[in-house]
Protein backbone atom coordinates (compact mmCIF):
# COMPACT_ATOMS: atom_id res chain seq x y z
CA UNK A 1 0.00 0.00 0.00
CA UNK A 2 2.86 2.20 0.87
CA UNK A 3 4.38 2.12 -2.17
CA UNK A 4 1.40 2.76 -4.28
CA UNK A 5 1.11 5.80 -2.20
CA UNK A 6 5.01 7.05 -3.17
CA UNK A 7 4.46 6.26 -6.69
CA UNK A 8 1.16 8.58 -6.69
CA UNK A 9 2.87 11.20 -4.98
CA UNK A 10 6.08 11.16 -7.06
CA UNK A 11 4.24 10.99 -10.06
CA UNK A 12 1.92 14.11 -9.27
CA UNK A 13 4.90 15.95 -8.24
CA UNK A 14 6.61 15.01 -11.41
CA UNK A 15 4.11 15.77 -13.61
CA UNK A 16 3.35 19.23 -11.94
CA UNK A 17 6.96 20.24 -11.77
CA UNK A 18 7.77 20.12 -15.50
CA UNK A 19 4.58 20.99 -17.12
CA UNK A 20 5.48 24.20 -19.56
CA UNK A 21 3.16 26.06 -21.83
CA UNK A 22 2.73 25.63 -25.40
CA UNK A 23 3.20 28.63 -27.94
CA UNK A 24 1.83 28.80 -30.76
CA UNK A 25 2.68 31.01 -33.47
CA UNK A 26 0.49 33.98 -34.12
CA UNK A 27 1.52 36.10 -36.16
CA UNK A 28 -0.65 39.10 -34.38
CA UNK A 29 0.59 38.18 -30.73
CA UNK A 30 3.00 40.69 -29.99
CA UNK A 31 4.56 38.35 -27.51
CA UNK A 32 5.47 35.77 -30.40
CA UNK A 33 8.68 35.78 -32.30
CA UNK A 34 6.88 35.38 -35.26
CA UNK A 35 5.11 38.62 -35.16
CA UNK A 36 8.28 40.62 -35.51
CA UNK A 37 9.67 38.59 -38.24
CA UNK A 38 6.82 38.87 -40.01
CA UNK A 39 6.89 43.00 -39.37
CA UNK A 40 10.48 42.91 -40.29
CA UNK A 41 9.82 40.73 -43.53
CA UNK A 42 6.98 43.16 -44.42
CA UNK A 43 9.30 46.18 -44.18
CA UNK A 44 12.38 44.53 -45.33
CA UNK A 45 10.32 43.23 -48.56
CA UNK A 46 8.92 46.96 -49.21
CA UNK A 47 5.47 45.45 -48.42
CA UNK A 48 2.97 48.51 -47.52
CA UNK A 49 -0.18 46.86 -46.25
CA UNK A 50 -1.04 46.80 -42.60
CA UNK A 51 0.72 43.57 -40.37
CA UNK A 52 -1.82 43.40 -37.29
CA UNK A 53 -2.69 46.99 -37.03
CA UNK A 54 0.27 48.72 -37.57
CA UNK A 55 0.99 50.67 -40.50
CA UNK A 56 3.98 49.46 -41.95
CA UNK A 57 4.07 52.19 -45.06
CA UNK A 58 7.04 54.47 -43.65
CA UNK A 59 7.05 57.52 -45.83
CA UNK A 60 10.65 58.14 -45.57
CA UNK A 61 12.47 61.48 -46.92
CA UNK A 62 15.11 60.89 -49.10
CA UNK A 63 18.89 59.93 -47.66
CA UNK A 64 20.91 63.02 -47.49
CA UNK A 65 24.39 63.36 -45.98
CA UNK A 66 24.43 64.20 -42.07
CA UNK A 67 26.59 66.47 -42.33
CA UNK A 68 26.04 69.51 -45.18
CA UNK A 69 28.99 69.32 -47.92
CA UNK A 70 30.49 65.84 -47.19
CA UNK A 71 28.91 63.72 -49.79
CA UNK A 72 32.24 62.11 -50.80
CA UNK A 73 33.68 58.66 -49.26
CA UNK A 74 36.47 59.83 -47.70
CA UNK A 75 35.50 63.21 -46.18
CA UNK A 76 36.47 63.12 -42.40
CA UNK A 77 35.41 65.72 -39.24
CA UNK A 78 36.40 66.96 -36.41
CA UNK A 79 35.33 64.77 -33.41
CA UNK A 80 34.77 67.81 -30.92
CA UNK A 81 31.24 67.37 -30.15
CA UNK A 82 29.40 65.79 -27.20
CA UNK A 83 28.40 62.58 -29.34
CA UNK A 84 29.37 62.18 -34.03
CA UNK A 85 26.12 63.16 -34.40
CA UNK A 86 26.96 66.66 -32.87
CA UNK A 87 30.41 67.74 -34.66
CA UNK A 88 30.88 70.78 -35.87
CA UNK A 89 31.47 70.05 -39.34
CA UNK A 90 34.91 70.94 -39.51
CA UNK A 91 37.40 68.98 -41.37
CA UNK A 92 40.37 66.83 -40.62
CA UNK A 93 43.39 68.00 -41.43
CA UNK A 94 45.48 65.11 -40.24
CA UNK A 95 47.50 66.75 -37.86
CA UNK A 96 44.77 66.48 -34.65
CA UNK A 97 45.57 65.00 -31.51
CA UNK A 98 44.01 61.88 -30.25
CA UNK A 99 44.55 59.18 -32.89
CA UNK A 100 42.07 57.70 -34.67
CA UNK A 101 38.54 58.64 -32.82
CA UNK A 102 39.83 62.60 -33.46
CA UNK A 103 38.13 62.68 -36.59
CA UNK A 104 34.97 60.93 -37.85
CA UNK A 105 34.17 59.39 -41.26
CA UNK A 106 32.07 61.91 -42.31
CA UNK A 107 31.49 60.16 -45.92
CA UNK A 108 29.52 57.40 -44.38
CA UNK A 109 27.35 59.23 -42.52
CA UNK A 110 24.25 59.65 -44.35
CA UNK A 111 20.46 61.19 -42.51
CA UNK A 112 16.70 59.83 -43.27
CA UNK A 113 13.69 61.45 -41.51
CA UNK A 114 10.22 60.35 -41.17
CA UNK A 115 7.72 62.06 -42.96
CA UNK A 116 4.36 62.38 -41.21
Amino acid sequence: MWWFLRISVFCILFSLNYCSHSEFGNVCDTRSSTFFDTLLFKIAANLRSPHCGINVDLKLSSIKPLYEGRTQLLDYIKNDGTSALTASNTSCTGLELGGYSACLHAGLMLSLRRNF
